[in-house]
């Protein structure tokens, strides 16, 4: 009972705190709207299809594979994608780690290699998918002519295209909005740890804390009746942010909704529980305030919340120890390319970031206790 009185009258209060409607909702949404329309023509607004992916290839002999990769792909002249021959491996391999090309594809008489580059962005994917379609259709008829030789003579003199190249749909490519209406809603849960600290060293200083504790409220359920209102106000603050952007900005979160928000339901668990120690552990508001507006532009930054940053060599290690950069990529993965791999991830660096902050948490409480007798 203790548990949800405390849990009540930290949501109302946070709800009623013009402050915190400022930051978390009107700020939010004027952001994405002004970051999206002065990045509308550099985020996928003018490029609604692949436009040139720079597809690097070597063919190593003159066998039938290599022949045909040749004429059905590389002189077919396709719009979509720029081959341009480069034998030097190595040299072809640094021009992917430096951006400068999107995909490497080796060719010999029995094996087609590519090398994709892994920058988000759908030009690797796509040639993997182009090279890969290829493949198929190039077994299936050297099977079917190694069973009937007579198919020769069956086929027409003009030139067959194994391939047939489909854009992603022109209204589920990633626009400016679709990009900042992600990054800014993930960006803005982090700010959640500051409501939750302040509150907590506010009722330190005012001695409300002290006075509940009198109650046999014990300070474990003061502080999960803090941590549990505070996951359920930035839950809220979630959905509207993506409601908002659905309705307003028109900001596309996939065919499977479910996996964004969990993603983003377990960065706020995390958020909640950081703030808690942090509110715990130091006694200044200001002090709270300033580290958070110092560590999030970071983290933000690093987790290409404002632009999309180079992700080779060592900026690109670097960018991964920022659970943010986790966050927006699992779901602009899950969103775009239905690849839900990173989005495990991103919860479970999520939640044990949040899991080791409340074993902390829990530590320290059982540390005070002993120092209070």
């Amino acid at each position: 009972m203790r548990f949800l009185q405390i849990f009540s009258i930290y949501v109302k209060r946070t709800f009623r705190d013009k402050m915190f409607i400022m930051i978390m909702i009107v700020f939010p949404i004027l952001l994405i709207w002004l970051l999206g329309n002065a990045f509308s023509g550099m985020i996928g607004d003018e490029s609604l299809s692949i436009v040139h992916a720079n597809m690097l290839y070597h063919v190593t002999d003159d066998s039938i594979n290599s022949k045909t990769f040749i004429d059905s792909l590389v002189n077919e002249n396709i719009d979509e994608f720029t081959f341009n021959e480069e034998s030097n491996e190595e040299v072809a391999l640094d021009k992917i780690k430096k951006n400068q090309a999107d995909a490497y594809i080796v060719v010999d008489s029995n094996t087609i290699r590519i090398y994709k580059n892994s920058v988000y962005n759908f030009n690797g994917t796509m040639a993997e998918l182009l090279i890969n379609n290829y493949a198929e259709q190039f077994n299936l008829i050297t099977t079917i002519l190694q069973i009937d030789g007579s198919l020769l003579i069956k086929q027409p003199t003009e030139q067959i295209s194994y391939t047939e190249i489909v854009s992603i749909k022109k209204d589920r490519e990633p626009g400016s909005m679709d990009y900042y209406g992600v990054t800014i809603t993930s960006m803005f849960l982090f700010y959640g740890l500051i409501f939750i600290s302040t509150y907590i060293i506010e009722d330190k200083r005012k001695k409300t804390k002290d006075r509940i504790l009198i109650t046999p409220a014990h300070e474990t359920t003061y502080q999960w009746g803090i941590i549990s209102g505070n996951v359920f106000i930035l839950f809220c603050q979630m959905l509207l942010m993506v409601v908002l952007g659905i309705l307003v900005f028109n900001t596309y979160w996939g065919d499977n909704i479910l996996i964004p928000i969990l993603i983003l339901g377990a960065e706020l668990v995390m958020v909640s529980a950081l703030g808690s120690l942090l509110g715990m552990v130091i006694k200044s508001e200001s002090v709270i305030v300033g580290v958070a507006q110092l560590l999030i532009p970071v983290l933000v930054f690093l987790g290409d919340g404002y632009v999309q940053l180079p992700s080779t060599g060592t900026f690109g290690i670097i960018k991964q120890f920022s659970p943010l950069y986790w966050v927006n990529h699992s779901i602009f993965n899950a969103i775009y390319l239905n690849d839900y791999s990173n989005a495990w991830i991103s919860i479970g660096i999520s939640l044990t970031i949040a899991l080791i902050t409340t074993l902390l948490i829990v530590f320290i409480n059982r540390a005070r206790r002993v120092v209070h007798g």
